[in-house]
């Protein structure tokens, strides 16, 4: 088995124009929050760029959730 990894906190949340990436402290991607504004015909369920936003915040926040902070 490898190495186990970790995920250094905080992590942080930036948009790169079709998604929100949560980085770790390192600058490791560990999450893709995908959005369409406004969903189009061709993908109606998609998020919203808030919807979106609010998935990949609430994500960022689990090593504080879970004491590792």
């Amino acid at each position: 088995m490898g190495e186990r990894r970790t995920f250094d906190p905080p992590w942080s949340v930036t948009d790169n124009g079709s998604a929100w990436i949560v980085k770790d402290a390192n600058g490791v991607k560990i999450g893709w929050f995908y959005y369409r504004d406004p969903p189009t015909q061709a993908m109606p369920d998609a998020l919203t760029r808030e919807e979106a936003y609010a998935m990949a915040a609430n994500f960022a926040r689990l090593p504080h959730l879970l004491g590792k902070a």
